[in-house]
């Protein structure tokens, strides 16, 4: 059997054709999916029984199970949400309240990570498998069957640009036929494919975030021990560059401020220097520590240092206030951990 959220509409009109069906019939089965998000067909009252019974018989909801779901004490409204998949490998979504009184969802493109970065607890647990466009999509369906979302980020376990669905999962989510969510509210955070940074000037409205956090190769050697043995700083930033010469849109740096690491000046002026070939969002985020680095929280002097450094600068900064960090939901510290 197959999850609905695998097909494609020629796969939905092979098999209406072989029962019989009228056409009409795709249609109002795509409504109950994706518009209504049912759980069942036994939900979908305008369809014959015949054929609510030929569906149960040939495809299923659920690729996911939900295991855990753990509320934020600390940040009330923010929630982890740990899942498995039916080869019993663990997966995590996050759901944070945001200021417009509804939720951004950070969902997983693969459990585990292959990347092994030095400073995020996903590393720590190895790469386990790509996860399949059914199960990531599966992941933005039960978010938005039981909360109001107002955007979507890419910014869970794995690196996105390194599974293939990916850009199936984009698709289903922001097609007419399918979620139609709007693809402006979609952002894609990866620590720097160059391949799948070229392939996102073919989604021009969707936004486009770089996971940085130094300009030093020696630092970045052990904070992205996997990606700078065979992706150079150099590269990265080419792929970028092109990228924005293609779709003249801003990106997010996104970078960790980690303490006695990446504080320091020559950080602060080696990113001014990138500002003069690339147009981006400088998106600070205090480090929160996790038990598979050794990387410590920033003091606040850091803090306030570092961001003294930009004043004057022209550079749009930033500086993220991290929730979740009480259920290990924050940013870097996903490793499907139940406490």
């Amino acid at each position: 059997m197959k999850s609905v959220f695998s097909l494609s509409i020629k796969d939905w009109e092979v098999f209406l054709e072989e029962k019989g069906e009228q056409k009409f019939r795709l249609k109002q089965i795509l409504e109950w999916i994706y518009r209504k998000r049912v759980s069942s067909f036994s939900e979908m009252g305008n369809l014959s029984k015949g054929l609510r019974e030929s569906l149960t018989q040939s495809f299923f909801f659920e690729p996911l199970s939900v295991k855990t779901v753990l509320e934020s004490k600390n940040d009330p409204g923010t929630k982890k949400i740990l899942l498995e998949t039916e080869d019993q490998l663990p997966v995590e979504m996050v759901l944070i309240p945001n200021e417009k009184g509804k939720e951004t969802l950070c969902l997983s493109s693969q459990s585990g990570c292959p990347l092994a970065c030095g400073f995020c607890a996903t590393g720590g647990m190895g790469f386990l498998r790509n996860l399949s466009a059914e199960e990531i999509l599966y992941q933005f369906y039960l978010a938005l069957k039981e909360y109001s979302l107002s955007n979507v980020v890419f910014m869970g376990m794995g690196e996105p640009f390194l599974n293939p669905a990916l850009f199936e999962v984009l698709d289903k989510m922001t097609l007419k036929d399918f979620f139609a969510f709007p693809d402006r509210d979609i952002t894609v955070s990866t620590a720097g494919i160059p391949d799948g940074i070229m392939k996102m000037s073919d989604y021009k409205q969707i936004r486009l975030a770089w996971s940085y956090h130094s300009s030093f190769d020696e630092k970045r050697a052990k904070l992205f021990p996997g990606l700078s043995k065979t992706i150079s700083l150099e590269d990265i930033k080419k792929a970028f560059i092109q990228y924005q010469k293609m779709t003249k849109k801003r990106i997010t740096l996104e970078y960790l401020l980690i303490g006695g690491i990446n504080t320091q000046r020559d950080e602060a002026m080696a990113l001014k220097k990138l500002s003069r070939d690339l147009f981006f969002h400088l998106n600070l985020i205090a480090y929160n520590p996790h038990p598979y680095s050794e990387y410590q929280k920033p003091s606040r002097k850091e803090i306030i240092d570092f961001l003294g450094f930009f004043n004057d600068s022209g550079i749009d900064v930033s500086l993220r206030k991290s929730k979740g960090k009480d259920i290990q939901g924050a940013c870097g510290q996903l490793a499907a951990k139940s406490l």
